[in-house]
């Protein structure tokens, strides 16, 4: 038998080199393939998504910060997923400015041993389904330690349902939906439920205001915005408030007749958990009428800036309940604001507040982990005062974040827009802050 050229194998080699090839990437994309048809995401749209983005570094430190960068320490990877395409992108965009800075200040503060937050950027694009996704990606290719996002309601229910199957700690940023956190082991929830602010505004008509009579305005159809109202009246109600009357308002209503049957009724202050545009146009008309009941509402950060544009007059008494204002004694919000008005030009927003406590409370837990061990999101829960930048904050059992709301008042004569929110107080839903509630030593959910 003639010998075999060296330089021309047999084919039968090459074809099971091939095969074996084959075999191993099979084995490699199987863990990815199950997990993503247990989620009910394509494993091509996985490889689609677009790659990670790594945060450029912040360009925020002080001129006389001569501490040194954070080289070392465990590593503590936070996917974060935000709508940074669309029609919340300047929400988002505003969101991941301030994790940066809050994530930034956490490495220098933990120093060169402590853990050191790494942030992964995904894009979301406003879609549930990308945000899925996007966790997936985060979770089984990019190997995160813990997830944050969740910038509306539904997206954080969407993300809950990927951290609760894979058992990755899950920071929702959004309050508007009461039932993100409920049940749920690895879900911790930011941002002020519904309830929370109705708590606040309650409190603040009951305690303040000495109302003892309230008059219901919602929303109807599908303008309604929530249970803020329904909230609100249920406490008052709990507290010897009697409800003098209720009213709809919807987008064929005049707020002129509305008005004179809120008149009727004689109120001690109105609750109008209505729409932005219908708030103005109610108050408007409540006080032509010259009824001059305070008129009670709460703002989510998407409406606050379109309420702070408007230049309507005359519609105090006028107090909202919102989750951030910046507090000229608070040093936090001084040092936030002249970090962010650096890198953003602007002074920070709502969400931008949100973010940044969210980040501190992620980056404590991990501190927590670094030195006691355990699971992070154990870790978090154990956090029932932390310095926030309105206050104390930390969480309860059920993984609901106890931050204050802020009430404002509404200014008619303002200098410029920025000017028509004047704090009024901060209040602390359901009672005492956090002060009052000492840290835990262990904690399971």
């Amino acid at each position: 038998m003639a010998d075999r050229d060296p330089a021309h194998p047999p084919r039968v080699l090459t074809g099971q080199v091939r095969m074996a090839c084959l075999c191993l990437a099979a084995a490699l994309l199987a863990p990815v393939w199950r997990a993503a048809r247990a989620d009910d995401a394509s494993p091509m749209d996985l490889l689609r998504l677009p790659p990670a983005t790594q945060p450029d570094a912040p360009t925020t430190r002080a001129a006389d910060d001569d501490s040194p960068p954070l080289v070392s320490g465990p590593v503590v990877r936070v996917g974060v997923l935000l709508p940074l395409t669309g029609d919340l992108a300047p929400y988002a965009r505003s969101a991941r400015l301030a994790l940066e800075l809050s994530a930034d200040a956490a490495n220098r503060r933990h120093g060169l041993s402590g853990p050191r937050i790494e942030l992964v950027v995904y894009d979301t694009h406003g879609s549930d389904r990308d945000a899925r996704e996007s966790a997936i990606r985060a979770i089984l290719v990019d190997g995160v330690d813990a997830l944050l996002g969740g910038l509306t309601g539904p997206e954080g229910v969407a993300l809950r349902s990927i951290a609760e199957r894979r058992r990755v700690p899950l920071v929702v940023l959004s309050g508007g939906y009461d039932s993100v956190a409920e049940n749920a082991r690895t879900v911790l929830r930011v941002g002020l439920s519904d309830a929370q602010l109705a708590d606040a505004l309650a409190d603040f008509a009951w305690a303040d205001l000495k109302a003892r009579r309230h008059f219901l305005v919602m929303a109807s159809g599908a303008d309604r915005p929530g249970t803020v109202g329904e909230e609100f009246n249920a406490r008052m109600k709990d507290a010897g408030s009697a409800l003098a009357g209720v009213a709809f308002l919807g987008a064929k209503t005049d707020p002129a007749d509305l008005a004179a049957q809120v008149a009727e009724a004689k109120p001690d202050v109105i609750m109008a958990d209505v729409a932005q545009d219908r708030l103005v146009a109610l108050t408007a008309a409540l006080r032509q009428a010259k009824l001059t009941a305070p008129v009670l509402d709460s703002v989510r950060f998407w409406d606050l800036s379109a309420l702070m544009a408007t230049r309507a007059e005359g519609l105090g008494p006028l107090y909202l309940a919102v989750e951030f204002l910046p507090q000229p004694d608070s040093r936090a919000c001084r040092a936030l604001a002249a970090d962010f008005g650096k890198a953003a030009g602007r002074e920070p927003d709502a969400v931008a507040a949100t973010a940044y406590d969210a980040m501190m409370l992620l980056a404590e837990g991990a501190r927590r982990r670094a030195a006691a061990g355990g699971k992070l999101v154990d870790r978090m829960l154990e956090i029932r005062s932390l310095p926030g930048l309105l206050g104390p904050i930390g969480f309860d059992d059920d993984g609901v974040a106890r931050r204050p709301a802020a009430i404002a008042q509404w200014v008619d004569q303002a200098a410029d827009a920025g000017a028509r929110l004047r704090p009024v107080r901060l209040v602390w839903p359901g009672g005492a802050s956090p002060t009052t509630q000492p840290d835990k030593g262990t904690a399971t959910k």
